[in-house]
């Protein structure tokens, strides 16, 4: 594991700007809403020593407050430049044109006392994407971007920049894994001549075992974890191609991957526990989304995501109808029906819905590559049972509602886009920036090291906020 901490070097590596222009040598930062006018920043930290191919493991910025700022509500989100090098901006017109990576919301920033430190969310996603850029090499600088994200007029958070004579700058804390570890206690581990092509961080751990890779016998990539305790795990000659994130994990069992027999890809664990398992030709079974779940996660700097809502009109005679959207909201929990609402702009489609009383409620999730839709999954359901009317003087709109009890097979997958962690009472809290397409109250979810029973999903998605909460079974 290693770790460093980076700073801006010269007067223009950090300031803000928006409506109100460029400002790149005052003493300190803003973000947020000053008086009613969007307000960014940037950071740039020169000679940034983490190395290609390294695996993020924890990142912030930490900032200290030049001024005790309290206004309500603060949002922004935190970007990196997507760049192999970045280069500060001069002006507004290059700071607007930054190419930004995916955002981590910081939203309800607290209040903020002058000469206080502030860190904020986690940033390791969005910081591997730029350390996992082709051009990216150790020493090269990375430029966070934090944008104001629809914060109340008067709304700012103000910390020292690195032009202030006597406040601390902006800090970026990283830590990360490089190269490979293997660990070998009380037992014989062995790695024969070509055995295999390792690259890192490659993990493996043996206690109490025999591990042995034979010649030639895998590919094996960065993120994968073999691990062996007091079982027999053998990968033989040309067996299997193991991809990222794969985990094969044996416990007083065998596991036994024989000639050409599977193509494992990332996201899949196999898992046995006192028993024998074994995977032969053609037999292999992997749930349906399992595909698609890979192809998302490979895509997924490069897709859009849409979501359609359609009123199903059998069960009244009629052909199913397709609505407009412009937001919607869902709450899934184990042992309690599925609620979901939605609103439709305009009132047009009242008397529709009316006529398919006992239609069910349908939104779909969908990805586009390249302006074409390349998948489309079913991502909640729940019976119709009540439209809402609301007629305002320049708005109107509709709001349809309904539950239903649903069952799901249990699966594991891991989680994407995390913006914010926290355990509450022993139980893990986890925010997303967008719905898990294949995720179910039951499954079990996966954060780096974290793992856990997801008892509840609280979706709430619309075209300026989109908010995924994922909460631990009890």
């Amino acid at each position: 594991m290693a770790s460093g901490t980076f700073y801006p070097a010269a007067n223009g590596d950090d300031g803000d700007f928006g409506t109100g222009g460029f400002h790149g040598t005052n003493t300190y930062l803003a973000f947020g809403s000053a008086s009613g006018t969007p307000v960014s920043s940037f950071v740039r930290f020169p000679s940034v020593n983490i190395p290609a191919g390294a695996v993020i493991t924890a990142a912030y910025i930490r900032f200290q407050s030049t001024f005790s700022d309290g206004n309500t509500t603060c949002n922004v989100n935190v970007h990196f430049n997507a760049a192999d090098n970045a280069v500060a901006p001069t002006d507004e017109a290059e700071a607007e044109a930054l190419s930004l990576t995916d955002p981590v919301a910081w939203d309800d920033i607290a209040a903020w006392t002058a000469g206080s430190n502030y860190d904020t969310p986690s940033l390791v996603d969005i910081l591997q994407d730029v350390i996992d850029r082709p051009g990216w090499a150790s020493g090269h600088a990375l430029m966070p971007v934090l944008k104001d994200n629809s914060s109340s007029s008067g709304a700012v958070r103000r910390p020292y920049a690195n032009d202030h004579a006597t406040g601390a700058c902006p800090e970026l804390h990283v830590e990360w894994t490089a190269g490979v570890n293997v660990q070998a206690e009380c037992e014989t581990l062995s790695l024969t001549t070509y055995a295999a092509t390792i690259s890192a961080p490659v993990e493996v751990d043996a206690s109490c075992a025999s591990l042995s890779i034979a010649a030639h016998a895998p590919a094996v990539f960065w993120g994968t974890h073999v691990q062996a305790s007091a079982a027999s795990l053998t990968a033989t000659a040309n067996a299997a191609s193991i991809k990222a994130n794969t985990n094969a994990l044996a416990s007083c069992a065998t596991l036994t991957l024989t000639a050409n027999q599977a193509l494992i890809s990332y996201d899949i664990a196999i898992q046995a526990d006192y028993c024998a398992l074994s995977v032969s030709t053609g037999k292999a079974s992997v749930f349906d989304g399992a595909a698609w779940d890979a192809w998302i996660s490979a895509h997924s700097h490069e897709i859009t995501r849409y979501y359609y809502l359609t009123l199903t009109g059998e069960a009244d005679g009629l052909a199913d109808l397709t609505l407009p959207m412009s937001s919607f909201q869902c709450r899934r929990r184990s042992g309690d029906p599925t609620y979901l609402s939605a609103v439709i702009p305009g009132t047009d489609y009242y008397d529709a819905i009316a006529a398919r009383s006992n239609g069910e409620l349908i939104i779909d999730m969908a990805y586009s590559l390249n302006g074409v839709i390349a998948h489309q999954e079913e991502l909640v359901r729940a019976d119709y049972e009540v439209t809402r009317k609301y007629e305002g003087g320049r708005n109107q709109s509709l709001v349809v509602e309904g539950h239903q009890t649903e069952s799901w097979a249990t699966k594991t997958l891991d989680l994407h886009g995390v913006s914010y962690m926290a355990i509450d009472d022993g139980l893990y809290r986890i925010r997303c920036a967008a719905p898990e397409m294949y995720l179910q109250p039951g499954d079990t979810a996966r954060y780096g090291v974290h793992e856990f029973t997801v008892a509840e999903i609280v979706m709430a998605i619309s075209p300026e906020y989109a908010s995924v909460d994922i909460t631990e079974e009890e």
